[in-house]
């Protein structure tokens, strides 16, 4: 990957991409917003969705409308703009590259954005984690996929699914890969002997579009011996699979 050029949407070049947020305000409030563009059979689709809470809200727009949200990267700055959200972020860590091995996939992850921005109105700090991926599939997985920010400084990002599972934690400027199982509420990283809980926060979320891939989302909060030490933010596919 080229910095900071593949930090810019590709305009099509691709079949699919998606710029994806999610972090806490300054209040304790949870938020995620995602863009992403889908190629299909000749036809384009975009579709913004965000969330405060809990709370969801869709934009799925065809490529003749005018968009309400949007997300991008400029000046070395990463934003993301709704109506009742908006924030620009500075990464505080360098693109974490995934070592996929499927031919044009590219994905990568900032786990560590510190910015301010706009809530209702008023200004507000906030935290958020970066993901951004741009590939082509001759058939999209089911996937399961978790991003994990502990309160020690230690992320941890797990793509589960049948073609290639990922995962590869970061703490500050070390990495490392690592087998794991996740099963439902249970997430454990071999590399690592760390054994994890994951409770959720709000009701999972299912999203159906016109065009692209049914999943959903969900927030949690990190469990070990007890006691919260982090959060997760989880995305699930419901795909037929044949």
């Amino acid at each position: 990957m080229n910095f900071p050029s593949d930090h810019y949407w590709h305009h099509g070049e691709y079949d699919f991409e998606w710029c994806y947020f999610w972090g806490k305000l300054e209040n304790g409030k949870v938020f995620h917003f995602t863009e992403h563009f889908t190629k299909l059979g000749g036809l384009y689709n975009f579709t913004t969705r965000y969330a405060f809470d809990g709370k969801f809200i869709d934009e799925v727009d065809s490529w003749k409308e005018e968009k309400i949200s949007t997300s991008g990267y400029a000046f070395g700055k990463f934003t993301f703009s709704t109506p009742t959200l908006g924030c620009i972020f500075e990464a505080k860590c360098k693109p974490i590259i995934h070592p996929t091995k499927i031919e044009r996939r590219n994905y990568y992850s900032i786990p560590r954005l510190e910015g301010s921005g706009h809530f209702n109105g008023e200004k507000i700090n906030a935290t958020a984690w970066f993901d951004h991926e741009f590939s082509d599939f001759k058939k999209v997985p089911n996937w399961d996929w978790v991003s994990v920010k502990l309160d020690c400084g230690m992320d941890i990002m797990a793509f589960q699914c049948d073609i290639e599972p990922l995962c590869d934690i970061t703490f500050g400027d070390k990495m490392m890969v690592s087998n794991f199982i996740l099963e439902g509420k249970h997430f454990f990283i071999h590399s690592l002997g760390m054994y994890l809980i994951l409770e959720p926060v709000e009701d999972e979320v299912v999203f159906k579009p016109r065009l692209g891939v049914e999943y959903s989302e969900q927030p949690f909060n990190v469990i070990s011996k007890g006691g919260k030490i982090g959060n997760v933010m989880r995305e699930r596919t419901y795909m037929e699979v044949t």
